[in-house]
Formats: structure tokens, C-alpha cells, sequence
């Protein structure tokens, strides 16, 4: 009876908690009960065959994928990783059978995207390992979200408008080679009379920041480019009214009191939006849309007497 073969190697300083990490090959048919891997490490485990079906991985995959390894098992790695990265990631899969790679590929500069079962994506990092000696064929992937620039949650770069409209058009065109929408909204956080004090004006934003933060999804973007304006960019979402109801919620969350110089608050936001591709499919033309929008939908009605 053939039965799975299994064994456990140390990889001193590559990946994971230092010193070592544990990492498992497996090679021979699938068990119907495959036993339970220890998930010790804060990466997760998948290892494929040479065709290139997860086999086995551990339980730290559901957390961070939101898939369960039992449903996993069988399908292609390509589960866990977004459209755009499939191709580079199998091109490195390719490098490790045509060149030997003894201590594996780094994937910490391959720029790769995992995808939840959600549909959020998120940086990868963590290493291709080649099967054991031995095995036919396969690889061990430790895989593990990679630290994002904006984890800081209060963090928000202040751009300049020609390079705001530069990121909005690398976006436009990642959407476009996916044939993907998004929406850029426009945000502007009336102070009224508190403008005239920086300390405060600073204050009421930081607070309106960190709500967004906390608030937006792992793909959106959020950047600063005034006194009291931002821009999110909401990726991948399709059709107006999706992105009316996600002004509101803002809209309602921002409204919220802050306090500052000894009292409370309240944040009076502006917020126009406009859609890729429906309003515009050039970046400058995308933001001033969104800018008119922000402006006339807050404009008082004009009174015609007659």
C-alpha cells in the first residue's frame, strides 16, 4: 500500500521565527485523512505536486486566505493568489526545476498578490522550496502577508497633484489589463471657521484619516493632497449606486465629533466621486470629475426670480 511520505527539514535564517523554521515536503499520493501539520510559525505551508495541486497545507491557510485546507486539497495554487501574480508566480516555479535552487526562491521582490476567499488582495512574501531529494516532482511554498507601507493606520501620503494623477493612472491601467472598474472618490473636510487654526485644521484631519484607514478594504487607496482634501480610490467595485451607498457610510462615519482644543467637533465632509470607466478613462480627466462632483454636490440650489 503506498502511503504518503512525509518529512520535516530545518532551514536555518531563510524564512519565518529565527533561528529556524520547520518545513514539510510531501511526495506520494493524497490520504484521504492527511494528519494535522503543526502551524508554528507565522507562515503557512502549502506544498504541490509536480503538477501542481496543493497536496497538503496547514491550518494557518484559512486564516489568511480564507479557504480551509480540506478545501484546498486536490485544486491549484493559484487559490491564493490574485490574476495579475499567477504568471510570475509560476514563472518562478518554472526557475526552480530548470536551475538548481538548493535554499529555494525568494519571494520578498517578486512583487506577488494573494487573494482572500473575499476577494481582497494583499502582498505576499515567504520562499518556493525544491521537493526533497528524492521526491518526484513538487514544491513547498511558505507563504505570509508581507509588511504593507501603510500598516501604520495613521499613515496617509501627502502627494502633489501631478503625482497623485501619476498613481491614478499606474491603477487605471492595472484595472485596465483586468477589465476590472474602481471609483476615485473626492473628499473634502469643510472646517469653517477652525480653517484659519493650523493645529485644529491638523487634528481634524488626522482624525478623519484614521477613520478612513481603518475603514477601507486592503486594495483601496487613500492619499492626501491639500490642507483638508483626499482621495480614496475604491478598486474593483461596479456601479454607481454600490458607490453612493459607500459615500454615505463615510459620509455618516466622518460626521462624527472629534475633540480638540477642549471640546468637541464636528467634521462637516464633502465627498464627490467618479467612476472608471463610466465618467473617465484618463487619470487628469478621472480627478477633476471627481472634483466638480464634490463641489456642485454640495452646492446650495440656485433660486430663479422671476
Amino acid at each position: 500500500m503506498n502511503s504518503p511520505d512525509f518529512h520535516f527539514d530545518q532551514h536555518p535564517g531563510q524564512v519565518g521565527t529565527p533561528p529556524y523554521t520547520t518545513v514539510l515536503h510531501a511526495s506520494g499520493p493524497t490520504p484521504h485523512h492527511a494528519p494535522r501539520i503543526p502551524n508554528t510559525t507565522p507562515e503557512v505551508l502549502v506544498c504541490i505536486d509536480a503538477q501542481e495541486q496543493i497536496v497538503i497545507c496547514d491550518h494557518g491557510v484559512e486564516p489568511l486566505f480564507g479557504h480551509s485546507p480540506e478545501a484546498l486539497r486536490g485544486n491549484s495554487w493559484k487559490h491564493l493568489v490574485a490574476h495579475q501574480s499567477q504568471q510570475r508566480l509560476s514563472d518562478l516555479l518554472q526557475q526552480v526545476d530548470t536551475s538548481p535552487h538548493p535554499d529555494g526562491i525568494d519571494l520578498g521582490q517578486a512583487g506577488l498578490l494573494g487573494q482572500h476567499q473575499d476577494g481582497a488582495l494583499f502582498p505576499l512574501d515567504g520562499r518556493i522550496l525544491p521537493a526533497r531529494s528524492g521526491a518526484s516532482g513538487g514544491y513547498t511554498l511558505v507563504l505570509r502577508p508581507a509588511p504593507r507601507r501603510d500598516d501604520g493606520r495613521d499613515h496617509c501620503p501627502e502627494v502633489e497633484r501631478p503625482h497623485l494623477i501619476d498613481q491614478l493612472d499606474r491603477a487605471l491601467q492595472q484595472h485596465r489589463r483586468l477589465n476590472r472598474s474602481c471609483a476615485l472618490l473626492v473628499i473634502d473636510i469643510a472646517l469653517g471657521r477652525h480653517h484659519a487654526n493650523p493645529a485644529h485644521t491638523e487634528t481634524m484631519m488626522q482624525a478623519c484619516i484614521q477613520r478612513l484607514q481603518h475603514g477601507r478594504r486592503r486594495q483601496d487607496r487613500l492619499a492626501r493632497f491639500g490642507a483638508s482634501r483626499l482621495a480614496l480610490l475604491l478598486s474593483e467595485i461596479t456601479g454607481v449606486d454600490k458607490v453612493e451607498r459607500v459615500v454615505e457610510r463615510l459620509r455618516t462615519t466622518l460626521s462624527q465629533p472629534v475633540e480638540s482644543a477642549g471640546g468637541q467637533h464636528r467634521p462637516s465632509p464633502r465627498i464627490g466621486f467618479a467612476c472608471y470607466p463610466e465618467d473617465a478613462i484618463c487619470p487628469a480627466t478621472l480627478l477633476d470629475h471627481g472634483e466638480r462632483s464634490c463641489t456642485e454636490r454640495h452646492r446650495p440650489p440656485t433660486i430663479l426670480v422671476s
